[in-house]
């Protein structure tokens, strides 16, 4: 197919309407603590793939689509971080049950008794 500079403009045109406002991301990001990368990651990765669908139409270079890479990283980063945590609270869980004082049974049966 043969594009005309028309063509090429019309879809440039087109497809610069799916960006992806990166400094609002990056400050809902570091607000939420990281949280909001997911959300991010997921409307850039949607943009690049709405963008490069019109580029292909019109015969246009398309873009690498590094987010989906990205996200990958991010899950495995935040599934790290829940592993770690989860391991760390049964630590401390563990740690607390073994120093508490054992109860003499006397006491424990008056502690359960209703009477």
């Amino acid at each position: 197919m043969n594009t005309t500079n028309e063509d090429k403009i019309l879809g440039y045109t087109a497809a610069s309407e799916h960006r992806t406002n990166h400094v609002l991301h990056l400050i809902l990001t570091l607000v939420t603590a990281g949280v909001w990368s997911w959300v991010w990651l997921i409307v850039a990765s949607g943009n690049i793939s709405k963008r490069n669908k019109i580029k292909k139409k019109f015969s246009l270079p398309t873009e690498s689509n590094i987010p989906k890479i990205l996200l990958w990283i991010n899950a495995i980063f935040w599934i790290f971080i829940i592993f770690s945590l989860m391991s760390a609270s049964k630590s401390q869980a563990a740690s607390t049950i073994s120093t508490l004082p054992m109860l003499e049974a006397k006491t424990l049966m008056e502690f359960v008794s209703l009477e």
